[in-house]
């Protein structure tokens, strides 16, 4: 099924540089429902904090360096964002894709490659760390959040943390901690319901204000002076696909679209979030040669869990830092009625 997980790839490739990454083997207490009182207190109302953080991603002035890691790779990151005449400018580049940019103009997205004179149109990424959030949604009905009563230092800055704890672990846990002066969210981890990290993300120098220098903020070439490619995105009704699923209560889908992968016909690709969690199913046709080979259903791809299933002459993979057990209830909820064609 090789056609398949490169599809996977394809589409993470941004999508969790924006989360990050680090696995380790120590288990975190903190991040427990029974944490004492004396060392953690509930937040009132998690999405006050939430959308306080997310605020601060996009009106607060900031430049900095941050990492994030997959467990065996680190991956280096250098950001800026800016509010100036024309509005949001973000600049994001990365040590792991030399000579790309990623580039933010209010609510345009694009990947430039300016050796290759080429820029690409690029979905947004509403999720881009230091963001968090993917859509409006009452968090509270699925997570419980902790303010950790133990400030600390990082990037030579004061901040909070918090644990965030999903309510039926049937999506991850999180921590964030927060600057204490400006709500930027500093550092980030994804954690799996064994209460073991699952992703890590952490800015390890950080400007704000005055010190941000706002022309690093710009395109090293003008979009403009490139060839720009707009992928063709061809949304897609499920219910009129004839494709059926069950999701874990308060995911909705945020993209239902045709994925240009080369093969006939296109795989089709649902993007889902909580507001928070997100994780994606992919629809692929086999082909007479896929349908011989035998598949692996439980996958993983560095932080990325997957898990295959078959219905009838099609592949279906959910794929995210989500609980294993999630994803393979998903996918095994998968019914297919194909739909009638008008002639």
């Amino acid at each position: 099924m090789k056609r398949i997980v490169i599809s996977v790839l394809v589409y993470f490739v941004w999508a969790f540089a924006s989360l990050s990454l680090l696995t380790a083997a120590t288990p975190i207490s903190w991040a427990q429902t029974n944490t004492p009182v004396a060392f953690a207190q509930a937040v009132g109302d998690l999405n006050l904090l939430l959308q306080e953080i997310e605020q601060a991603a996009h009106s607060v002035d900031y430049s900095g360096s941050y990492t994030l890691s997959n467990g065996g790779q680190v991956e280096d990151l250098q950001t800026i964002s800016v509010q100036d005449g024309l509005g949001l400018k973000q600049r994001t580049i990365s040590s792991a894709y030399p000579g790309v940019e990623l580039i933010r103009q209010n609510q345009d997205w694009y990947e430039l490659l300016p050796q290759a004179h080429l820029a690409y149109a690029v979905s947004s990424m509403p999720a881009l760390f230091p963001a968090v959030l993917t859509k409006a949604n009452d968090l509270n009905k699925y997570y419980r959040g902790f303010q950790i009563n133990e400030a600390k230092h990082l990037a030579d800055r004061l901040c909070t943390p918090y644990s965030v704890i999903s309510i039926e672990a049937d999506r991850p846990n999180w921590y964030f901690c927060v600057d204490t002066e400006n709500s930027l969210l500093l550092e980030r981890h994804v954690i799996d319901p064994s209460k073991r990290f699952m992703v890590y993300t952490r800015f390890n120098e950080v400007r704000f204000g005055a010190d941000v220098d706002v022309a690093q903020a710009s395109p090293s070439v003008e979009v403009t002076s490139l060839l720009v490619k707009t992928p063709e995105r061809v949304s897609v009704n499920l219910q009129k696909s004839g494709w059926r699923f069950s999701f874990p209560d308060g995911f909705e889908i945020l993209s239902s679209q045709q994925l240009g992968t080369g093969t006939s016909p296109s795989t089709i690709q649902l993007v889902l979030s909580d507001g928070l969690s997100v994780f994606s199913i992919f629809i692929q046709k086999l082909s007479e040669q896929e349908k011989l080979l035998s598949i692996e259903p439980m996958m993983q791809l560095h932080s990325t869990s997957m898990y295959a299933h078959r219905i009838d002459d099609y592949m279906v993979m959910v794929a995210g830092m989500m609980p294993m057990k999630t994803l393979k209830e998903v996918a095994s909820s998968a019914t297919f009625i194909p739909p009638v064609v008008n002639q």
